[in-house]
């Protein structure tokens, strides 16, 4: 892992204010700039993670969720 990506990583774990979280899966939403664009990152992370889908996971789409809500206050 390169310094970028450590310092990348290091700050998506401060966004999300616990240090478990990854950023490849929800770091995505914080990269958007409307709300628009946050609903459909949104979309497309829990289609892929939802707990009824094949391989889905139950924390990691509770995990997304929270990201998006804490997205959404900060844009609104």
């Amino acid at each position: 892992m390169t310094e970028y990506q450590k310092m990348l990583q290091e700050m998506f774990k401060q966004r999300l204010g616990k240090e478990e979280k990854e950023p490849s899966i929800v770091g995505s939403l914080y990269d958007v700039t409307s709300l628009v664009q946050l609903e459909k990152e949104f979309k497309r992370l829990m289609n892929i993670h939802h707990p009824d889908k094949p391989g889905g996971n139950v924390k990691v789409a509770q995990e997304i969720t929270e990201a998006y809500n804490k997205m959404k206050e900060r844009l609104k």
